[in-house]
């Protein structure tokens, strides 16, 4: 028959063993149903720990690779497994709330770091400071350490992170947020819109404005026709200006009986002063002594001149 490679045999013994007669009342090995479907929903992504991975603790000096704090080196104080993201002392600062307890000497608004993916920073070399990577290896007494790629060494403990004092303010500010009321939360008691009494109340504010509007208008009017009708004002021969006459005295004075005038109102005392000043006729005033020769030669006669 010659040579039958591996897998073909595999095949062939397979499929003599899956269609062989099966004796009479011998029972089968092949499964009555088949197996199910496999489920697409259920093979769901795994989430993975990148800080595990690559080797990253808290305590430990990284370098910012992205941001505007790109280049520097900072200590990492919090790493948020869930979101694979940390939070780097110093880095990617934020001016984020007010401080809630303001006083003399202490600012108006605080900033806070904000979260870095952790992809974005990477371990520094101990020797090198140069971005490294790390591996772990185990000692003869198991335990793991940590050793740089770039130089061999073996990487230094994370420090200790004390208290953040921003994080404390923070928390503080989160706490009074959720202690104060809101003035609005959710939808209104009362259906503001489907209420009939508030149209009325708008309704009735408006004409009351309307109202008031057109009585303003209307004084305004008529004071300006008042002002109209009266008449200029007199002036004298001064050029000084008199009280206008009162009207009963204007009706008076146009009243005509059988064609005669009614007799004319005695002024007041000060017209009498007024009158009686322009009026008066000022005397003559005496001629100056020049003004005397001048006349008395124009008028003095010349001698008759003696015939030839």
């Amino acid at each position: 028959k010659g040579y039958v490679p591996f897998h073909r045999r595999i095949i062939e013994e397979a499929k003599t063993e899956r269609y062989r007669q099966v004796p009479f009342l011998d029972i089968s090995k092949e499964p009555s149903t088949r197996p199910p479907i496999p489920d697409p929903r259920k093979n769901r992504l795994e989430k993975i720990d990148l800080a595990k991975e690559m080797s990253v603790k808290v305590g430990d000096k990284v370098r910012v690779l992205f941001g505007a704090d790109k280049g520097k080196h900072g200590i990492i104080g919090r790493i948020l497994h869930g979101k694979n993201q940390v939070i780097v002392l110093g880095m990617n600062m934020k001016r984020s709330f007010w401080h809630p307890e303001p006083g003399p000497g202490k600012p108006s608004i605080m900033s806070v770091e904000c979260p870095i993916h952790i992809t974005n920073v990477i371990l520094v070399d101990p020797v090198t400071k140069q971005p490294t990577r790390v591996k772990r290896r185990y000692m003869m007494n198991g335990e793991c350490v940590r050793i740089s790629k770039v130089s061999g060494s073996a990487m230094p403990d994370p420090v200790p992170i004390g208290v953040n004092e921003r994080e404390v303010l923070w928390a503080k500010h989160e706490s009074q947020a959720l202690i104060q009321e809101k003035s609005r939360r959710g939808p209104l008691k009362e259906n503001v819109f489907g209420n009939r009494e508030h149209f009325k109340t708008l309704v009735r504010i408006v004409r009351t404005k309307e109202e008031v509007e057109a009585q303003s208008s209307a004084a305004q009017a008529r004071e300006e026709a008042q002002a109209s009708s009266e008449p200029p004002p007199r002036r004298s021969c001064l050029g000084l200006a008199f009280p206008p006459l009162r009207p009963s005295f204007l009706r008076g004075r146009a009243a005509m009986v059988g064609g005669a005038r009614l007799p004319r109102a005695t002024p007041t005392r000060a017209r009498d002063r007024m009158r009686a000043h322009t009026t008066a006729r000022l005397p003559r005033a005496t001629p100056t002594r020049a003004r005397d020769r001048m006349r008395a030669h124009t008028t003095a006669r010349l001698p008759r001149a003696t015939p030839t």
